[in-house]
């Protein structure tokens, strides 16, 4: 099974090491290529057919948020089986 999921990749911005504490916070992260955003932008991101948020430091992936609930679903059934290309 091929899937095309279109995601974002966040760093820390300003300068600050990429943490999910941050996130959680509100704190403002830099999309990979791209502007500034934060977790108040999530419904907007959705809005614009964006899937999933992949959170790197350092080009290692810290963690990946799902935001479609059918690809959650998709990738609880398979877990283990998708790696970062």
């Amino acid at each position: 099974m091929k899937l095309n999921i279109n995601g974002l990749e966040l760093i820390g911005a300003y300068g600050r090491q990429t943490n999910m504490q941050d996130w959680r916070a509100g704190k403002d992260f830099r999309i990979v290529g791209g502007p500034y955003c934060s977790r108040r932008d999530v419904k907007e991101m959705q809005k614009e057919g964006f899937q999933m948020l992949e959170f790197t430091l350092n080009g290692e992936l810290l963690e990946r948020i799902i935001l479609d609930e059918t690809l959650q679903a998709i990738c609880e059934n398979h877990a283990g089986t998708f790696a970062r290309s």
